[in-house]
């Protein structure tokens, strides 16, 4: 059987790099980068992600006062999805404080793996 011949990597000089970054910055969309310079998209998104940036989720900390608000509002019984859509944030974040805060569930600690018993 005949061998099969790799690719060569095609690498993006500098001058294209700055293009494809100002293109990016424009508002193309990726696709239509990788088609003009003839590059796979996911090298596209690379330089994207390297050098122009990408949109996430802006995470930060719980405030001490909507910790307080946790506390407050575990003890007085509320459930972990009320507090999470109160607070605006993911029912994880507030089980992570709630576990922090030493606020068990059921007899057991909130997070933990349960064993099947038998």
């Amino acid at each position: 059987m005949p061998r099969r011949r790799r690719r060569r990597r095609r690498i993006v000089l500098p001058e294209e790099r700055e293009e494809i970054i100002r293109m990016l910055k424009r508002g193309k969309s990726p696709a239509e980068v990788a088609e003009k310079f003839r590059l796979k998209l996911k090298t596209v998104y690379n330089i994207k992600y390297r050098y122009v940036g990408h949109e996430t989720r802006s995470y930060r900390k719980l405030t001490p006062q909507e910790v307080q608000l946790v506390d407050q509002w575990l003890r007085e019984g509320r459930s972990i999805y009320w507090i999470a859509k109160q607070l605006g944030r993911h029912t994880s974040t507030i089980y992570y404080v709630a576990r922090r805060l030493g606020y068990e569930r059921r007899g057991e600690k909130i997070g933990s793996k349960r064993r099947k018993q038998g």
